[in-house]
């Protein structure tokens, strides 16, 4: 099922003062994949800063998702992987910043805010990118999180 908005990064602080850091769906809670990804993966061995790092790439890869209209985990499952078309869309998602992303979404940030490009469409820009370092992150932990889902897909198939 792909979801009518993005998820959210979410940090909660445990009774034990530990920091817990997920992705919350439209529905109030915890994306499955990404918690089960970061729990397993990250949670016991990594700083809270890199997990906040991972959280935020990850959420650009489901901006990705819905810009596309798609479900990646649901497709591993059915035994449907990327294609070479698909890669290159990611590369080239993986460029832009987040704001940029959301902004193929529509998504707004209030309901105060008017776009610019609709009564100005003259003021219309390039896309503002992500630095290099960014992008080679983003496709970085998207490779680590797909290679997670589609071995636990294709290992179990029931699991998804």
């Amino acid at each position: 099922m792909v979801s009518d908005q993005v998820v959210t990064q979410r940090n909660t602080i445990l009774t034990s003062g530990e920091r817990f850091s997920y992705l919350e769906n439209e529905a109030g809670l915890p994306d499955y994949w990404t918690t089960l990804f970061v729990t397993v993966e990250l949670r016991s061995k990594s700083a809270q800063n890199t997990i906040l790092s991972v959280l935020g790439a990850l959420r650009h890869l489901k901006l990705w998702e819905d810009a596309n209209e798609r479900d990646l985990v649901s497709e591993f499952a059915a035994g449907k992987f990327l294609t070479p078309i698909d890669i290159e869309a990611l590369y080239e998602h993986f460029t832009l910043k987040s704001s940029e992303a959301e902004k193929s979404l529509n998504i707004r940030k209030s309901d105060d805010v008017i776009s610019m490009q609709i009564h100005h469409p003259h003021s219309i820009s390039a896309l503002e990118t992500a630095s290099s370092h960014q992008q080679k992150n983003r496709m970085s932990v998207a490779t680590r999180f797909l290679i997670f889902v589609g071995k636990l897909c294709t290992e179990t198939p029931s699991i998804a």
